[in-house]
């Protein structure tokens, strides 16, 4: 699975706020503030700053801040120092009176004049961020060390995120590293988890990862959810420190829901892979969703590129470029790439060439290598831009230097046929190698050649074979050939008449018509296996095989007509030479009226003769003959036995419905074990009902402990196999929010998906919760479920974090 990571942002400068809250159990004025009041009302200054900070924190009494600003105010008016301060944090957000920055200013250089370390600090970041003010880097740091210098925490720490980053001072992780530790040791969270982000990475510091989660778990006990997801990671990777999943799913969990993007994608990822918990692709696209919605570009693109019903994560393709889009315009160069894909494709989105080229060049201005390869065959080919070979040859040569496979593929085809330079085997053979070695297809056939050839260099028939053996392992259809013709002609092989037919055999199946010259040259043309005047004659000489086989052509040429009477004959005289096959195909002939008179008894006799040969679908129609009396006598435990023979040769119906009958006369513990395991044997198997049936026995322990997740999975599986419902029970989960994030738009989207096939509480469903919500109407020609994969050189590769950096935020301290 993807090793979940943590992530080292751009550090921000960071304050802490006031809290404007109160909790239930303050809302009534206490005794202790009716005094306090009696104190201010006479005139105390303390007093009146205390009642300030009451009000404001709700402590005592309920949160006013209009109560809080007064009584600041009044103290101000008495030059206490703390009120000062408090009244320029006031007019900065607006609590309890109008924003003024002006003011605001006022107020907290009087404060900072009288050397408040809190003022200084909050004077600081005014600076540094233009805040109510022109900005001045310098003279907000000169504030910044001032408060620094007198132990205010939040001033050490956004002086050691000015030297991380290089704001108006030279870069220096050491000095970083020093003021983050001088605030940490203070307890200011923020300073707490980007010192356990120092340590985890070396920076400033040797690494240690246990030192960091002594830092994160610090900061995370007091709330700092990006610290908890922090140390979430380092307990699920087991880096540097024991590993404890559970710890670290618990912590994981508790900042994603209290909306921590990073860690709502990790959550994500950890339901994807199993990683602590199952796996679960409803979870999955929940808290992908969840994050996407707060612009966590990791979390866009891998919904915008998991929508493969094998994950259980399904979506359109509009859906799909909707999400790149989003990604692609905060810059994020894969998604651009993906849009412009998607634009080429028209998958998604209309077919919009100069689109195309448009996400490509902003991609590639980021160096992206495809889309640097994608310009270059845009170029060449006068996809929505001039044809430009020049411009085609550059870009196939930036990307190449990318180390792109096809990049460099494209390049030497360049330069084996002077398309934009001057033609050069030497280093048209030379790319040839770079691409073939990364597995290039067509670059290993191409080099091959050039082997075989001595174009570009010295002819080596050992190193020729090599590369078509590699092609050919590939299925190129060419290089199959060249191999079948190397065995033919003795060319760097020993030859080998024998090798040279299956070789070249096999290029034909891949769709070689040079091959299949080749092959008639050397062999008459097989006749086809299954002729029929041949068949029939075998047929009338009694071989069962034969006979066999000319009853499926009948049935395949007419399954309801005289076609099918003569499909019927054939498999009963096999079938009467023991043939278990067409045993089984005389039963279903029974059992459906198809050729001959529907026959119940019949169908059941055929059925037992096939079963007794082990026929795995025979084993199993007769035991549903045994179990409801159709066609013989109910027979239980003999049903029950030809379910468990059935299973054990791997068929899945059977398997399920040996569970369902093990678990209707279920006594004990190891009946209900017997049951859930078979029913799961059968699940794995991807049989939709079984999937469903375990996800609702997983949900409602029918036959174990209950287990949502493992049933939420389970759910999902059997609604990607179309299994209405599933599909209706998921909407059921969205809408109510059981055991995922409740979300009306995916609980439509599941009942859509059920009423399509109509499931019809699933249409009464969607008709109440649909309303207002777009989607595909569930009466109307469904849109593609799975929509196909575009064809990409790479593979699926998984899902790693890239660099997001959190916004700049300023928070104000109300805190002495």
């Amino acid at each position: 699975m993807p090793t979940i990571r943590t992530l080292l942002p751009t550090l921000a400068l960071l304050l802490p706020s006031i809290v404007w809250n109160a909790s239930a159990d303050t809302r009534r004025e206490t005794t202790e503030m009716r005094k306090l009041r009696q104190k201010a009302e006479q005139g105390n200054a303390e007093a009146q700053n205390k009642l300030g900070n009451r009000y404001a924190e709700g402590i005592g009494t309920a949160a006013a801040p209009e109560q809080a600003f007064h009584w600041y105010s009044r103290a101000a008016a008495q030059n206490n120092l703390a009120a000062t301060t408090s009244m320029g944090i006031c007019y900065l957000r607006g609590l309890g009176t109008e924003p003024d920055a002006e003011k605001a200013l006022q107020y907290l250089h009087r404060a900072a004049g009288r050397e408040s370390p809190r003022a200084c600090a909050l004077l600081g970041v005014c600076y540094i961020q233009g805040h109510g003010t022109p900005q001045n880097i310098r003279q907000g740091l000169t504030y910044l060390r001032k408060a620094a210098n007198q132990n205010n925490a939040s001033a050490q720490h956004n002086l050691g995120a000015c030297y991380a980053a290089g704001i108006g001072l030279a870069q220096d992780e050491v000095a970083a590293f020093f003021w983050y530790e001088k605030a940490a040791e203070q307890g200011y969270a923020p300073a707490q988890y980007n010192l356990g982000l120092y340590y985890e990475h070396g920076k400033g510091t040797p690494p240690s990862r246990r030192t960091a989660a002594y830092w994160y778990e610090k900061a995370a006990e007091q709330g700092n959810t990006d610290a908890a997801t922090a140390l979430a990671v380092l307990c699920l990777n087991s880096e540097g420190i024991h590993q404890d999943l559970p710890k670290g799913i618990s912590l994981m969990k508790q900042a994603a829901e209290q909306g921590n993007p990073q860690a709502q994608y990790n959550l994500a990822l950890c339901y994807r892979e199993g990683k602590g918990v199952s796996k679960n692709p409803a979870l999955v696209r929940a808290w992908l969703m969840r994050a996407a919605e707060q612009n966590h570009i990791a979390s866009q693109y891998l919904l915008a590129r998991t929508c493969t019903s094998e994950e259980g994560i399904i979506h359109t393709p509009e859906e799909a470029a909707s999400w790149y889009r989003k990604a692609a315009e905060q810059n994020h160069p894969e998604s651009q790439y993906e849009l412009g894909m998607s634009y080429y494709t028209a998958d998604g989105v209309p077919y919009d060439p100069e689109q195309a080229v448009e996400w490509f060049r902003r991609a590639a201005v980021q160096h992206h290598p495809k889309a640097l390869n994608m310009l270059g065959i845009c170029y060449t080919q006068g996809i929505g831009i001039q044809p430009d070979a020049q411009q085609a040859f550059e870009h196939f040569s930036r990307a190449a230097a990318l180390n792109d496979p096809t990049a460099q593929y494209n390049l030497a085809a360049s330069l084996s046929t002077g398309s934009g330079t001057a033609t050069d085997p030497q280093q048209a053979a030379h790319y040839y190698r770079e691409a073939a070695m990364q597995g290039h297809r067509e670059a290993r056939y191409r080099l091959a050649n050039s082997y075989a050839t001595g174009t570009g260099l010295p002819q080596d028939w050992e190193q020729a074979i090599r590369w078509y053996r590699m092609a050919a392992a590939q299925k190129h259809p060419e290089a199959l050939r060249q191999l079948g013709l190397c065995y033919a002609e003795g060319h760097g092989i020993p030859p080998d008449g024998q090798q040279a037919i299956l070789f070249l055999q096999e290029a034909v199946k891949q769709g070689s018509t040079a091959a299949w010259n080749d092959l008639c040259s050397r062999q008459n043309p097989p006749e086809p296996a299954h002729d029929f005047d041949t068949l029939l004659l075998h047929a009338e000489q009694g071989s069962p095989e034969a006979r066999y086989a000319l009853a499926e052509q009948y049935a395949r040429s007419d399954r309801s007509g005289p076609g099918m009477k003569k499909a019927f004959r054939w498999y009963l005289l096999a079938a009467e030479q023991g043939l278990p096959q067409a045993q089984h195909k005389t039963a279903l002939c029974y059992g459906k009226g198809a050729g001959t008179p529907a026959n119940a008894q019949e169908a059941a006799a055929w059925h037992l003769k096939a079963a007794l040969q082990e026929h795995p679908d025979s084993l199993y129609r007769l035991a549903v003959c045994r179990q409801w009396g159709i066609g013989t006598a109910i027979d239980i435990p003999a049903a029950e036995r030809n379910y468990r023979q059935a299973a054990n040769l791997g068929h899945p119906q059977a398997q399920r419905n040996l569970a369902l009958l093990l678990a209707t006369r279920a006594k004990t513990p190891g009946d209900r074990e017997q049951a859930l395991s078979s029913m799961t044997t059968a699940a794995e198997h991807n049989d939709a009902e079984a999937q469903y049936i375990l996800g609702t026995w997983l949900e409602r322990g029918t036959c174990s402990a209950p287990n949502t997740d493992a049933a939420l999975h389970w759910y999902c599986k059997a609604a990607a196999n179309r299994h209405a419902g599933a599909q209706n029970t998921l909407g059921w989960h969205f809408q109510h929010g059981i055991c995922v994030p409740q979300s009306h738009r995916q609980a439509a989207d599941w009942y859509a998906k059920a009423a399509q096939r109509g499931d019809p509480t699933a249409i009464l469903r969607f008709a109440l919760v649909g309303r207002g919500i777009t989607h595909t109407p569930w009466n109307t020609h469904p849109a593609p479920e799975t929509p196909p994969r575009r064809h990409r050189d790479e593979p699926d590769t998984a899902p790693h974090l890239l660099p997001q950096p959190p916004p700049v935020r300023i928070h104000l301290d109300a805190a002495p």
